[in-house]
């Protein structure tokens, strides 16, 4: 699907023979065991290296679907049924039972956990490096990049967490870091990371001096330093490298990857399996007309109808739902009101092979950014007209009139807006909980729609148990004991 992009899985070998019988995602290499030689003095060996963060920082395979469809059910905007996936993932988020066993939690631990080993080993080895120094800062910038990345996915998924930040250590067995121990960190890699950065890469997926900076503004956003934020997404405005894409389908259209408006995308493939994604395969029915090759698997993602009406009725972003269809029988199967309509925003993918979709993962595109600068900025002035003006500029290309600063009369209500119209814009990309969250409602919400099971300790997830199994220093979230 893509000529040019950065292709982890052509060092997996390498990768492979770094982490094999590893049980603790904590557990560090020392030099001498990774690779002969001088390997990680070579452009070659640290490039493996940085390349292999870059693939554990990435959501592929199942990792892909279960990272938005969590997001989506413990929102309440979304469900799911069929066997493993339905007792295993749509359930607990759902009813708002996860426990320290569930599998996606661990999963993302300790892929962000080997990623931030990866960017440790070349932030440790890169001065050492054979080669030019223009290349060893910007290995140096993209590993700061992935680490400051990590923890702060890290922390929004589990609160604190245990700090890391270099291989030439023997302790590794650490309680959590302090918030600002934490945040420092995340700071200043993010910040030096943008500072060393280019505007472009030749390798599309790789981190550029803008998407530094946009994982910078979320990671402030989320964590309410608003001036900050609204400062950090004024320099990415600022740089001209980014606009909104006029029709809101073809942000996510196949034949129009890499558009302006992504900042930062996590490239897949259709094969090999494991740099594809599955979302199709959760979300078509298996009575639904696929394209030649394509299979569905029998779990199934729905939509409710409740988040299809909350909707304006000309939002032209309301038209990638499904909300019926004719099936292989020529059957007219109704989803809208029998809460089952489908999400087709990552439309399937013609090359697909079997299950396995090449559709790429917006991490963070420039919508993102603005509407996290009106949020900032509605904070700090309360309703100002350059939040509306921004939050205008969203609602034109839905299709949708522009909202009059005369109608909010304080920053509670803008803030109200806001929040419906990321829930409209982000649907399916991993924004709905944080997005919650950050406003004040994640657990409201789900009691008021019954799930008296939420209390204010599910705004973190709990610390894996094979993690807290594995360093006696390590405490489990409080709730979750």
């Amino acid at each position: 699907m893509k000529s040019q992009f950065i292709r982890p899985f052509l060092i997996a070998s390498f990768i492979f023979s770094l982490v094999v019988g590893c049980e603790d995602p904590l557990e560090e290499e020392v030099y001498s065991e990774l690779a002969p030689g001088n390997y990680l003095k070579t452009e070659e060996g640290l490039n493996s290296v940085l390349n292999g963060a870059y693939y554990y920082s990435q959501f592929h395979y199942q990792d892909f679907a279960r990272r938005l469809l969590t997001s989506m059910f413990t929102a309440g905007y979304a469900w799911g049924q069929g066997g493993g996936f339905e007792s295993g993932v749509a359930i607990p988020h759902m009813n708002f039972t996860w426990d320290s066993n569930n599998s996606f939690h661990r999963f993302t631990w300790v892929d962000a956990y080997l990623a931030i080993r990866n960017a440790n080993l070349v932030l440790d080895n890169v001065g050492n490096g054979k080669f030019s120094e223009e290349k060893k800062e910007m290995m140096r910038g993209e590993a700061l990049a992935l680490r400051g990345f990590n923890y702060s996915l890290l922390y929004r998924m589990f609160g604190t967490v245990p700090l890391f930040t270099t291989t030439l250590t023997t302790e590794l067995e650490r309680g959590r870091a302090s918030e600002e121990e934490l945040f420092s960190v995340i700071e200043n890699d993010l910040l030096e990371a943008a500072a060393i950065l280019p505007l472009g890469q030749d390798e599309y997926g790789r981190i550029t001096k803008g998407a530094a900076l946009a994982a910078l503004a979320k990671f402030y956003l989320q964590t309410s330093q608003w001036q900050q934020c609204a400062n950090a997404t004024q320099q990415i405005i600022e740089s001209n490298q980014y606009q909104l894409v006029s029709e809101y389908k073809d942000i996510f259209s196949l034949d129009n990857e890499q558009n302006k408006e992504m900042i930062w995308v996590h490239p897949n493939q259709t094969a090999p399996r494991d740099v594809s994604q599955q979302l199709i395969g959760l979300i078509l029915p298996t009575d639904y007309p696929l394209l030649p090759n394509q299979a569905t698997w029998a779990a199934k993602c729905y939509v409710f109808d409740e988040f299809i009406d909350s909707f304006e009725p000309n939002d032209k972003r309301k038209e990638l739902f499904v909300t019926e269809y004719v099936n292989k029988s020529g059957i007219t199967v109704m989803g809208y009101g029998n809460d089952k309509s489908l999400c087709l925003k990552y439309e399937p993918d013609p090359d697909a092979v079997s299950v396995f979709n090449g559709h790429d993962f917006p991490e963070i595109r420039y919508a993102d950014i603005l509407l996290s600068r009106a949020e900032a900025l509605n904070e700090i002035n309360g309703p100002n007209q350059e939040s509306v003006e921004l939050i205008n500029l969203i609602r034109v290309r839905a299709g949708l009139e522009n909202i009059n600063i005369a109608n909010y009369a304080n920053k509670d209500q803008l803030n109200g807006l806001i929040l419906q119209e990321r829930a409209h814009e982000f649907y399916f990309e991993d924004k709905d909980r944080e997005d919650l969250i950050r406003h004040g409602k994640f657990i409201s919400s789900a009691v008021g729609r019954g799930i008296t099971s939420a209390k204010d300790f599910h705004k973190v997830y709990p610390i894996p148990q094979t993690e807290i199994d594995a360093n006696p220093k390590l405490e489990q979230t409080v709730g979750y004991n």
